[in-house]
């Protein structure tokens, strides 16, 4: 798969979930499904990913 089949599956699976603002940023990075399995939490905060965890509200 190359990076802009797999942006647009990011793209596409971000829509799904609401988070259609950080789309531009996975495709402008060349995020594939592959590269976003290994994104640390610092990774996506530098792409502009500021989202609190659900779980982490106890």
């Amino acid at each position: 798969m190359d990076h802009l089949q797999g942006g647009k599956k990011i793209a596409s699976w971000l829509q799904g979930l609401g988070l259609e603002q950080y789309a531009d940023a996975c495709i402008d990075n060349d995020i594939d499904p592959a590269i976003l399995r290994k994104l640390s939490d610092d990774d996506l905060r530098e792409l502009g990913v500021n989202l609190l965890v659900t779980g982490k509200r106890s």
